[in-house]
C-alpha cells in the first residue's frame, strides 16, 4: 500500500481506476471532492458521520449494544460453567449409596431442566438482540 501526497490524491479523485470512482459516478458526487469511505475515519469523525447519516443511530446505541453483547457472552460463560457443574454433582452422586443417590438424581433431574430452559431463554433473547442491532 503507497499513501499518496494530497497533488497526486487530487487528480486521482477524477481517474477512472480510482477504487470509488464508480461508486461517486452513480451517487452523484461532486468531482474534486475526497471521497471516503466511513470506515475509514478516525472514531470521533466516524461518529459524527453515523450521527448525521444513520437514522436512530447514536453513539450511546452503539455502547449499549457493545454492553449487551459482553452481558450476554458473561451470561453464557455462567450457563457454561453451571453446566459443567451440574455435570460433575451427577458424577459424584451416581457413586453414592442407592438411598441417597435416588434423591441426589431426582435434583440433579430438576437442575438439568430448569438450566436448559435458561439456555433456550438465552439463545431466544440472544437472537432477538442480534436480529434487532442488524
Amino acid at each position: 500500500m503507497r499513501f499518496c501526497n494530497l497533488k497526486e490524491c487530487e487528480s486521482y479523485i477524477h481517474t477512472l481506476e480510482s477504487p470509488y470512482a464508480n461508486t461517486r459516478m452513480e451517487i452523484g458526487w461532486t468531482p474534486g471532492v475526497p471521497f471516503v469511505h466511513p470506515h475509514d475515519l478516525p472514531n470521533k469523525a466516524k461518529i459524527g458521520f453515523l450521527e448525521a447519516y444513520e437514522p436512530g443511530w447514536t453513539a450511546t446505541h452503539d455502547m449499549e449494544l457493545k454492553h449487551k453483547r459482553q452481558k450476554f457472552s458473561e451470561i453464557k460463560a455462567g450457563l457454561d460453567d453451571a453446566e459443567s457443574l451440574i455435570r460433575k454433582m451427577d458424577l459424584e452422586a451416581r457413586s453414592l449409596q442407592p438411598n441417597v443417590k435416588a434423591v441426589l438424581l431426582a435434583k440433579l433431574r430438576e437442575y438439568k431442566s430448569d438450566l436448559n430452559n435458561l439456555k433456550s431463554e438465552h439463545k431466544r433473547l440472544a437472537s432477538a438482540n442480534s436480529n434487532q442491532a442488524a
